[in-house]
């Protein structure tokens, strides 16, 4: 069995490693990056981006991945990406095994549980966000935690409360995802031993998540504001996307090409066998949010996988008398079924690397030059590779950012005075809405004039100045 796991561990962490650089840092790493740094200097209960509180995740994520900013800190060797995404896959690993303890728990098959890791740890999907910078994998590491300990509180009660602690950290992790647990527990219970349902130490358990949401509502200086930037969020992302076909298919469409063949798996398992297996039916049942939610944001589809992982496995390797057949014939499909799943996988890995690249070589040449100004749509990449380069050479120079979310036809009065131009449509300081209301929003810099301006997405623009790069949609002028 010792073997079985070295090879369930090579196997989890030979692609992770292969792939740790392979995408640049991208979209809300850049951010992460930024706001983990800040966090590291100075601790805060709501997370800092440059220098002003936002309310877009809540901190424990952030508290977490400082530590391990401060920790991995003397491996100068690490780049970039692998200096801010390592613990990820520590993370992904814990998962890996968990997933592997919470079925082995429910079924008794220890054999069974063992494919679920397999599959767990080779899904492409999987592999993309534990190399990434994203809050998902620790915030499924508590998850799945809650989970299990839940489980074993079925004969030892004070660990309900364990597994409440974990839930109260799931929510301070990534807030909504944590109400799956008590979806799954209770569908276990039911199930399996409802007698427990009615435990009081069960009952208080379960006040810890929405202890946790109170909590982070306390911490909002604007009550009015939390209210409506949730309310936003969820109608935003749940009902306004119900009135396109286009937003469920940019969720399907990633979401098939990084689960392929497993996915396919999962929905006959699911078919054949979801009403004796109501704990993981209910849990797969969840992926109706992500589903209309997770527009090209497939890390969304993440607290899905163990349950799709499960009924995948399901109907791959039991035999029509349930029992788990890992035979050579089962090997040789399990091979084929991970090489057809790379290769299409291989496609949103390829498109990632093409699409982030140029911001990562712009922010990269932008690097130690001083008066800079970058200005034009969201391209968090080019400032958050200038910032982080910096941050390893020691020192982090000042610069201009203006990110430019409707009316473009302001952008050559910002480069001419940087402050001069006004208006209720401009925010100074403070990107925190940046994701909820539209507008201009300008960083503050004591910078008057500018010797470099990168020209985010607008290659119709022209100035006057050289040209000194030119990728993608990344321009880069040299004015003096």
């Amino acid at each position: 069995m010792r073997k079985i796991f070295i090879l369930l561990f090579l196997v989890f962490l030979i692609p992770r490693l292969s792939l740790i650089e392979y995408i640049p840092l991208k979209l809300d790493e850049c951010l992460y990056a930024i706001m983990i740094e800040e966090q590291a200097e100075t601790l805060t209960l709501v997370p800092t981006f440059f220098g002003y509180a936002v309310w877009w995740k809540p901190p424990v994520f952030f508290w977490v991945m400082s530590f391990f900013a401060q920790l991995l800190r003397p491996m100068s060797f690490l780049s970039i990406e692998a200096f801010y995404r390592l613990p990820n896959v520590l993370f992904g690993f814990i998962n890996t095994v968990l997933v592997y303890l919470v079925a082995k728990h429910i079924t008794k098959d220890e054999k069974f549980a063992l494919v679920n890791g397999f599959v767990f740890a080779l899904l492409p999907l999987t592999i993309l966000v534990d190399t990434s910078l994203l809050i998902d994998p620790l915030n499924l590491m508590f998850i799945l935690a809650s989970v299990y300990l839940y489980l074993l509180g079925e004969k030892k009660n004070g660990l309900f409360f364990a597994g409440g602690v974990f839930s109260f950290l799931a929510v301070l992790t990534k807030l909504f995802n944590a109400l799956s647990i008590p979806i799954i527990i209770a569908a276990y219970f039911f199930q399996h031993n409802r007698k427990v349902l009615r435990k009081r130490e069960f009952l208080l358990s379960l006040l810890f998540i929405p202890a946790a949401f109170l909590v982070n509502y306390a911490v909002y200086e604007d009550k009015a504001q939390a209210s409506e930037m949730l309310l936003d969020s969820f109608q935003n992302k749940i009902v306004g996307h119900l009135s396109s076909l286009s937003f469920i298919y940019a969720s399907v469409y990633p979401l098939f090409a990084l689960t392929g063949v497993w996915l396919a798996l999962a929905l006959v398992g699911f078919f054949k066998y979801w009403k004796r297996e109501l704990v993981y039916a209910a849990w797969f049942a969840l992926i109706i949010f992500p589903l209309v939610g997770g527009t090209w944001m497939v890390w969304y589809f993440l607290p899905i996988m163990p349950p799709m992982v499960y009924f995948a496995s399901l109907a791959l390797a039991k035999d029509e008398k349930g029992k788990t057949n890992t035979d050579k014939f089962f090997l040789v499909v399990f091979a084929l079924i991970v090489l057809i799943s790379i290769l299409l996988s291989s496609i949103i890995f390829a498109t990632l690397n093409e699409a982030h690249t140029p911001k990562k070589l712009a922010g990269e040449f932008i690097a130690s030059k001083e008066n800079v100004l970058i200005i034009g749509e969201y391209g968090p990449g080019i400032f958050a590779y200038k910032v982080l380069e910096e941050k390893k050479a020691g020192e982090v120079l000042d610069f201009g950012l203006v990110i430019v979310l409707d009316n473009n036809s302001m952008i050559e009065e910002f480069i001419d005075d940087y402050y001069g131009p006004s208006g209720e449509n401009i925010r100074d300081g403070n990107f925190g809405p940046m994701f909820y209301e539209s507008g201009i929003y300008r960083k503050d810099t004591n910078l008057t004039e500018f010797d470099y301006v990168v020209l985010s997405n607008l290659e119709e623009m022209k100035l006057n100045g050289s040209i000194v790069f030119n990728e993608g949609n990344v321009t880069i002028y040299k004015i003096k």
